[in-house]
């Protein structure tokens, strides 16, 4: 602190007042402050002004002085506090009035921080689902706010951290979704949740289908390739309410446990376009003609568009049902059907070298090369009285699920009239013999990389069996079983085992009670000479080999998406025991990879490759917090609700989505 003269003239007639003035650093520089004005004091000499400065901010800092006469020192340090106390005052009281908190002098000793809330994570989500306007679909379906919002919860769950209605009850709590959806909309009562699921269930065709219209137009996806695949999904417990939680063929190595069957399509983008829940019992290939009735009603006019299944779809009534709507396929075919083009497999001509690309990098590797040609061209036929009866088929399917449904949908409706469209074309062709269907081209792709699977996969069922051929045949020989019983056994030996049984000839002796298995050489050489090939059939007859190569390879697409729906959403194990909740339960993990797949699109579109799991363990230390702030001199704090600066990996993050970088609006509130 210093001590200046301020001089001024008033009617030509010079005054001085001195300042008791300090030097502040500021954003611009260095400025003066003035702490108190001293008036017209006596003259003196520059050293006894520099002195008194230093005793008075001695003082002011608490320091005691030993000099006796020291009463010009504390008049002014009384004058100083009652200036300071009446400044902080005036302060205190502008605050109250319009809850600035410029120019306030808070005790730091006493500010703590609280109520801090994981944002980052739910911010992004609740950014996406913004970005794709579910809000205004639900809104146009009859939902308030509030709805909405639960809605919106239950998906951000899925996303952020998947867990039961009770666990996402308290997961809210403690995120910010209070601050970004509102106190009141977050406010859950036990029951809330699974009444909003009941809510959302005769719902799920609509919001599906304008979701899908919705990014269609937003993003410009590109909906000419429609990829369709199926999982299984288990539960726990026994499901004895839900007709469709059936024991089957499980993906997830889970015989023991009911389960159902949830049928994707996927675009060319990545995005869900349709999704269907099956019987947990029901087989591939007789879920295509109902996933067609539902994309048809979802996606709108078929007329040329790819649709690409997996082989165990691959039947000639599933292909022709295809092409009659208008679709083409691309789909491999069966293994067995392999054997016929052995020839073709083996001959040295006609094959070209492709070389897998990832992420735009070539990986120039034996393992990864695939040589490929195409084999023939061949006309597809089908019978018409079997169409016919596919068609009345499709028919009933619709017509139960209609009555079946509480609320009839545009999806059923649509299906209906389709499927009654499809019985009076086939009635007008009901004659004897059979209709051409199309053209299709073959082409024979052979893997190094998959050479080495198949035999390893071979061998190891080829071990299991022989290991389970001998333990019956060690049973016969002990007489345990009878007749009937040994060739159950063997039956389902060879169904077991598919792939390696038909290259060993079993026969039962039933006079001498005695099994025998020979080995057919000839058998095993073919399907030595068959490891890695595989044969992908299409009727689309414009692309080139590798054309139709990449993409009947973009159904890795789906299995992706099923990977992430049960890893970083687990969609499973299911724990409901109605079928409308677990109906609902698998939709909003939909609701919830389509959040995903917007985030990683908009990471690929950047040229970034990166999985959202990745970016949601990096976004959960930023945060919102509450800074209490306590005044000098005053009872009442100021708390002051914002997020946390985001570090500079957060930052990157929001850029590359286009969304702002604090999770809430930063709020302030005198107590």
């Amino acid at each position: 602190m210093y001590i200046k003269a301020n001089k001024t003239k008033v009617r030509g007639k010079e005054y001085t007042n001195y300042l008791l003035v300090e030097s502040v650093l500021t954003q611009k520089g260095p400025r003066q402050k003035v702490v108190c004005s001293l008036g017209n004091l006596k003259p003196a000499p520059a050293e006894y002004w520099r002195e008194l400065a230093r005793k008075i901010d001695r003082s002011l800092s608490g320091q005691l002085s030993l000099e006796s006469n020291e009463e010009q020192v504390n008049e002014i340090v009384r004058k100083v506090k009652e200036q300071q106390s009446k400044r902080v005052s005036e302060e205190v009281d502008c605050d109250e009035e319009s809850d600035s908190s410029v120019g306030e002098r808070i005790d730091v000793d006493r500010v703590t921080v609280e109520d801090a809330r994981e944002a980052g994570p739910v911010h992004v989500g609740h950014q996406m689902w913004l970005k794709l306007g579910l809000n205004e679909i639900l809104a146009e379906l009859g939902f308030d706010e509030r709805q909405c919002a639960l809605t919106e919860m239950l998906a951000l769950n899925r996303l952020v951290k998947p867990g039961s209605e009770k666990a996402t009850r308290e997961w809210v709590g403690r995120t910010a979704l209070p601050d970004i959806l509102g106190e009141d909309n977050c406010h859950l009562g036990w029951k809330t949740l699974y009444e909003q699921l009941d809510r959302l269930h005769g719902l799920r065709a609509g919001i599906e289908s304008a979701l899908t219209a919705k990014e269609r137009t937003l993003l410009n996806l590109d909906d000419s390739i429609f990829l369709y695949d199926l999982t299984s999904t288990y539960f726990e417990g026994q499901c004895l309410k839900n007709d469709q939680a059936q024991h089957g063929y499980s993906r997830d190595q889970r015989a023991d446990c009911k389960q159902v069957v949830v049928g994707l399509v996927l675009n060319k983008d990545r995005f869900p376009v349709a999704h269907e829940v099956f019987d947990g019992n029901r087989s591939d290939t007789t879920t295509v003609d109902e996933m067609l009735d539902i994309l048809d009603a979802r996606a709108g006019v078929s007329s040329g568009r790819t649709v690409v299944v997996d082989r165990g779809m691959s039947s000639k009534e599933n292909l022709a049902s295809i092409r009659r709507r208008g679709y083409h396929y691309i789909v491999a075919t069966r293994q067995q059907e392999r054997d016929q083009y052995l020839a073709d497999i083996e001959g040295d001509d006609g094959w070209a070298t492709l070389l897998k690309i990832r992420h735009g990098k070539c990986f120039d590797t034996v393992l990864n090369r695939i040589k490929i040609k195409r084999i023939a061209r061949e006309a597809v036929r089908v019978n018409k009285e079997k169409k016919l009866t596919e068609a009345q088929k499709r028919f009933e399917r619709a017509r139960k699920a209609a009555e079946k449904a509480q609320e009839v949908g545009v999806s059923e409706e649509v299906a209906i009239d389709k499927s009654l469209v499809a019985i009076e074309r086939c009635a007008e062709l009901k004659t004897a013999g059979e209709e051409l269907v199309c053209d299709e081209s073959l082409i024979v792709c052979v893997s190094d990389g998959r050479k080495e699977k198949d035999r390893a996969i071979r061998e190891k069922q080829e071990k299991k069996f022989l290991a389970d051929l001998k333990a019956l045949e060690a049973r016969v020989n002990a007489s345990r079983l009878k007749s009937a019983k040994v060739y159950e056994n063997i039956g389902r030996l060879k169904e077991r085992y598919s792939r390696v049984s038909r290259y060993y000839e079993i026969g039962f002796d039933e006079a001498n009670n005695q099994l025998s298995f020979v080995e057919n050489t000839d058998k095993k050489e073919l399907a030595k000479e068959l490891d890695g090939s595989y044969i992908i059939r299409t009727s689309k007859n414009d692309l080139s080999d590798q054309e139709i190569w990449q993409t009947y390879m973009m159904l890795t697409r789906v299995e992706s998406a099923f990977r992430d729906m049960k890893s970083p959403l687990m969609e499973q194990p299911i724990f409901h025991q109605l079928e409308r909740r677990v109906q609902t339960h698998i939709f909003i993990c939909i609701l919830a990879y389509h959040l995903l797949a917007l985030v990683e699109k908009l990471f690929r579109d950047k040229g970034y490759s990166t999985s959202w799991e990745t970016i949601r363990e990096c976004l959960r230390t930023h945060q919102v917090v509450t800074v209490l702030l306590p005044r000098a001199n005053s009872q009442k704090v100021l708390h002051l609700r914002r997020g946390t600066t985001p570090d500079k990996q957060h930052v990157e993050i929001y850029d590359v989505l286009g969304i702002p970088h604090d999770p809430v609006t930063p709020t302030k509130t005198l107590i």
